[in-house]
């Protein structure tokens, strides 16, 4: 019902507040005895509520619940000792913290029980220590279960406006009033806390090849949010903003990475999760912790999703890329494309590869969205095509050899990436004819006259444009002929099940016979054996890449290679 520091400030102010009042009672009651032995408790209590009220001492949930218990029996037994009269009977008011403590933040699991041990622990005053008459319990009892139980019903009603009805957790407003709390408590105490935002992309459609209705998306939310609230330690505060975006408030000191891997586990069977997680600076307000958070999360959508990406970190990859970039770390490998007939080179795809000076060569995945993120992308985009077009121009069989380089829709976005493209082809001394420019669905999806006009002055000057994963995106057949292409490349999917499966087979020949009728070229993409090569070329297929006809390597080897083949 709350969070575990709310819980632990609650209770020692209560153990504080009723040490205090025993306390007075013992001083103004002259018939009560065993009086050192009440101080030296009551001393003993208050001490404990203050080093809890201060968290100097952190208590386990376990250990809260048992405070609360404690709390019963400690003034049962001082309402014993103190013996019959006006100052143990004043004692029973105590009793009263107990239950309200109990109702206002524990489960009514929990506070039904912890009611049921404060009416045995009052009973026992009653009638082992004289301090009422079995009357006034009763009565006491009474009301003191219709005050708890209102007193547990409102706030539940009251929790439940501020609750997303599918999952339980906090609304946005709601979570929000939380963090602005939880700030304002830690910029007082100096304990910090850690704030996620959780991103699922429910539009992956992560549960099966068909497509699902928004109430199955909202079901398995829905089921997936149980799951991390389940897997949650106490003081985890989660917050539902939108139909797929969570916020957690994160008040435990450590653990916090853990948790979130699990997160990441239980989301990724349904829809890929992106987590950015920030923590708690100083001075910092909720909106300043929220926005980090958000920004912190797109760079995980940027890179991919299923990771966490921690606010603070992005500015200092993005720097260490700039460098990376200025210091030529970031090159080209190659992967062969061949004739699938003959096996013959047909050309090669320049890759992206950052040699990391202390992480080794890392991948694209590593390194493109944060490159997008930070609009880095124009410039790692430039950097490869130039390299590519120089490392082209210097292969044995140039002349004839084409090479392929990827590119993004911001390049294609600029006014003058055409005459930067033409510029590197002249300074590499590289035929225009020979370069193949790769671009994907999407790109050419989104009708962006630039994009377009771009690639038929490239392709006017000679340029060739290829289709990446061909098959993937939106696949508008109806359009095809109309787009500045001139080659489909088709997307490894086909080629993995086309061997077993007929319909995936008959989608195959079907690409090949229409990229055939409209006269482009083809490069099946993803042949990894001979039994798949065999696959594509009875169906039609022209050239093919893929690691039975190599592996991305660096420049030299790559012509080293080419080198060998015409000896």
């Amino acid at each position: 019902m709350a969070t575990d520091r709310a819980l632990a400030r609650m209770g020692g102010a209560f153990y504080l507040a009723g040490a205090i009042i025993a306390a007075g009672l013992v001083a103004w009651a002259s018939e009560i005895a065993h009086r050192p032995i009440i101080t030296a408790l009551g001393t003993v209590v208050a001490a404990l509520g203050a080093l809890v009220l201060t968290e100097v001492v952190h208590l386990s949930p376990a250990g809260r619940r048992l405070m609360n218990i404690g709390g019963s029996t400690i003034i049962s037994v001082v309402a014993v000792l103190a013996g019959p009269g006006t100052g143990s009977g004043a004692l029973l008011w105590l009793f009263a913290f107990v239950p309200v403590d109990a109702f206002l933040f524990f489960a009514w699991r929990w506070a039904l029980p912890m009611l049921g041990w404060t009416a045995v622990c009052s009973a026992i005053a009653v009638f082992a220590g004289g301090a009422a008459s079995p009357a006034q319990w009763v009565a006491g009892m009474s009301v003191g279960c219709v005050v708890s139980v209102g007193i547990g019903w409102l706030v539940r009603a009251a929790a439940a406006a501020e609750q997303d009805p599918g999952t339980g957790m906090l609304r946005g407003r709601a979570f929000a009033s939380a963090v602005a709390a939880q700030a304002e408590d830690a910029d007082r105490t100096g304990f910090g806390f850690s704030l996620a935002n959780v991103y699922l992309d429910t539009a992956s459609d992560g549960l099966g090849p068909r497509p699902v209705s928004r109430t199955d998306v909202e079901s398995h939310v829905r089921l997936l949010a149980r799951r991390w609230q389940e897997a949650a330690p106490t003081g985890a505060v989660w917050g539902r903003v939108g139909a797929a975006d969570f916020t957690l408030l994160w008040t435990a000191p450590t653990g916090l990475d853990e948790y979130l891997h699990t997160v990441l586990d239980l989301a990724r069977p349904e829809f890929p999760a992106a987590i950015g997680v920030v923590d708690w600076q100083p001075g910092a307000t909720a909106l300043q912790l929220q926005a980090q958070a958000l920004a912190a999360g797109d760079y995980s959508i940027c890179a991919g999703g299923d990771q966490v990406t921690r606010a603070g970190l992005v500015g200092t990859q993005v720097a260490e890329l700039r460098a990376a970039l200025a210091a030529g770390q970031l090159l080209p490998h190659y992967q062969p494309i061949v004739d699938v007939a003959t096996g013959r080179v047909r050309g090669a795809e320049a890759l992206a590869r950052w040699a990391h000076p202390d992480r080794g060569l890392l991948l694209p995945s590593d390194f493109i969205g944060l490159a997008e993120q930070s609009g880095l992308i124009d410039d790692l985009g430039d950097t490869i095509l130039r390299q590519a077009c120089r490392d082209a121009a210097s292969w044995p069989q140039h002349k004839t050899l084409k090479i392929s380089v990827n590119v993004s829709g911001d390049q294609l976005r600029r006014d003058d990436f055409p005459d930067r493209v033409l510029a590197h082809l002249r300074a590499a001394h590289l035929p225009a004819h020979q370069l193949v420019l790769e671009v994907t669905e999407s790109t050419l999806a989104g009708d962006d006259p630039g994009a377009h006009e771009a690639l038929r002055r490239l392709r006017a000057a000679g340029v060739q444009v290829a289709i990446d994963d061909f098959g993937t995106g939106w696949s508008n057949l109806t359009r095809l002929a109309a787009l500045p292409v001139d080659v489909l490349k088709i997307d490894r999917a086909f080629v993995v099940d086309a061997g077993h499966d007929l319909r995936a087979q008959a989608m195959l020949d079907a690409l090949f016979a229409l990229a055939h009728r409209l006269g482009l070229r083809t490069v099946t993409e993803g042949i990894e054996n001979h039994d798949q090569a065999d696959v594509v070329t009875l169906s039609g297929a022209g050239e093919g890449q893929g690691w039975l006809y190599g592996r991305p390597v660096p420049a030299a080897s790559f012509a080293a290679s080419l080198r060998d083949s015409t000896d």
